[in-house]
């Protein structure tokens, strides 16, 4: 039983990998093909653990850690496993949603501090989603939840 429950976890892990590359390359065209003046990030609806950072809805302005925390906490949770910096940039880079400026590492570095209450970096491991449990890796804070209940909240969220 035990057995078929991580081949279905992992049937599960592929078939939202597919998802989100087909999201990703639907961004992609999305930014290549839309006139600039009228993109506009829309703000998923907020809900606990994984409500977005608020907006100061005065200006509609979302800052670039704001944009980046949903797609960072997307790809931490789809690898299944903490991601260091380095590894996070790539595969940014990778999906099209690539960290701007010169020093991009730096730049990933203090999105990533500006976003310290939404992840977390696991010493010897890389950065990881606050409050969603870790144990075989030392981060067990209480009232987190597990990695399975984060993926089931991340599928029904937009």
């Amino acid at each position: 039983m035990a057995d078929d429950a991580y081949t279905n976890a992992l049937a599960k892990k592929e078939r939202l990998i597919r998802e989100l590359d087909e999201v990703n390359n639907f961004l992609k065209l999305y930014q290549r093909f839309m006139p600039k003046a009228t993109a506009k990030v829309e703000q998923p609806a907020s809900s606990g653990l994984f409500s977005d950072t608020p907006v100061d809805n005065s200006t509609d302005r979302v800052s670039v850690p704001q944009k980046f925390e949903p797609i960072i906490r997307r790809m931490l949770l789809f690898s299944g496993q903490p991601l260091s910096r380095s590894m996070l940039l790539k595969a940014l880079s990778d999906n099209g949603t690539p960290i701007p400026g010169k020093d991009a590492s730096k730049n990933l570095g203090t999105i990533l501090w500006r976003l310290r209450e939404r992840f977390v970096n696991i010493e010897g491991h890389g950065y990881w989603v606050v409050g969603v449990k870790m144990p075989h890796l030392g981060y067990d804070p209480p009232g987190a939840i597990s990695f399975e209940e984060a993926l089931v909240h991340l599928e029904t969220t937009p």
